[in-house]
């Protein structure tokens, strides 16, 4: 069985994405591309804010992003942030239960930068807009190989996605981290530009929400799995 997860009200993103509300455990047909742009934008609004401050977040996971009754954007869990300086290489350990957002960089043991970041919210739009991973391999040393070599899967995305939105992904799931656009560049894309507006030219781009739930129930197996080889290793 499906569990949504949440505490107090609030539930994390891809999870409200394919719920009725807050207050019920309905499920939801469908979502669409405008409403994963719309979340995109408060996102990115929120890590534009932080690397103003030289803080990195290093852990966008969706399981990370909140969001409130009110549909506002909360980003949590700053367990592993870190104050960024030009000068200085930034380390991250690594955690092989959320090893699909973490960047080529950090694999290669290059260290963190900003755009590190940036490719966690790609990854995050990638899976909103595909209901899979971009690359290949599912877990462990394959799906590892398939981030360092940067071959990023567009086929698996929804049919009758927008230019736009694959542009979008094109350019934060660039393999060198200085290819990638900053937070504020993203903001100035005119796909992101267009969040919260009525596009009365375009009909809306709809996809159905039970791909995304099951890729979701199967990352939390997965996780659990993880979690479970690890604390029987410390026994």
């Amino acid at each position: 069985m499906y569990e949504m997860s949440i505490t107090q009200n609030i539930v994390t993103l891809c999870d409200y994405i394919t719920h009725i509300s807050h207050h019920t455990s309905t499920l939801r047909p469908s979502y669409s591309e405008l409403e994963v742009r719309d979340y995109l934008w408060q996102v990115l609004s929120a890590v534009e804010f932080l690397h103003d401050k030289q803080i990195l977040h290093l852990d966008l996971r969706s399981e990370n992003i909140i969001v409130t009754e009110h549909k506002l954007l909360k980003i949590l869990d700053f367990g592993s942030a870190q104050y960024y300086l030009p000068d200085k290489l930034v380390t991250l350990r690594r955690y092989s239960d959320y090893l699909e957002t973490m960047a080529p960089e950090i694999l290669e043991g290059q260290g963190a930068v900003p755009p590190t970041d940036i490719w966690a919210v790609g990854i995050t739009a990638f899976i909103m807009l595909s209901a899979d991973l971009p690359f290949s391999g599912d877990q462990g040393s394959e799906l590892e190989k398939g981030i360092k070599k940067g071959v990023v899967r567009f086929g698996r995305c929804y049919a009758g996605l927008s230019g736009g939105a694959v542009r979008f992904l094109q350019s934060t799931l660039w393999a060198n981290p200085w290819g990638r656009p900053s937070a504020a560049d993203c903001l100035k894309m005119p796909w992101l530009q267009e969040a919260g507006l009525a596009t009365l030219q375009e009909p809306p781009v709809i996809f159905p929400s039970t791909k995304l739930r099951s890729h979701l129930h199967e990352r939390r197996r997965r996780e659990a799995s993880v979690h479970a080889a690890a604390a029987q290793k410390m026994q």
